[in-house]
């Protein structure tokens, strides 16, 4: 959607964007987040050392009008997640997985199965089991 063309397959129900039953509502109602980061590569004798100088996430209150808020104020990865509304496995694997690494799928069983483990939370959700 980022292009406005819709995915393929997506011409009816648009359940790509989130399903309504999943959130136990009728409707979904998109929200615009826009994101600016301020990068620095520093060129080293060996190496390029890179940094963050700040980040402004821009979200619409409630008529309309755009909200700038800084790094200064906001943990900027934790309010990403937040936006996008599923973890940070689910980003890192799935969402915004970067080519060289989308065969994940066909690794070898422990790295199978940590990636699973981080997608699914089955490690929180045994320490929730256990704590009951």
């Amino acid at each position: 959607m980022a292009t406005g063309i819709m995915p393929p397959g997506a011409k009816t129900g648009g359940a790509f964007v989130h399903d309504p039953k999943v959130a136990h509502d009728t409707e979904m109602h998109r929200q615009n987040v826009q994101v600016q980061r301020t990068l620095v590569a520093t060129q080293k004798k060996t190496n390029i050392s890179l940094r963050t100088l700040e980040s402004v996430i821009i979200r619409e209150d409630i008529n309309g009008e755009p909200i700038q808020i800084t790094s200064k104020c906001i943990e900027r990865d934790r309010e990403m997640i937040t936006a996008f509304g599923v973890s940070t496995a689910i980003l890192e694997n799935v969402i915004f997985c970067h080519q060289e690494e989308s065969n994940w799928p066909l690794s070898e069983g422990k790295q199978l199965k940590t990636k699973f483990d981080d997608i699914f939370a089955a490690t929180k959700y045994m320490k929730a089991l256990k704590l009951n």
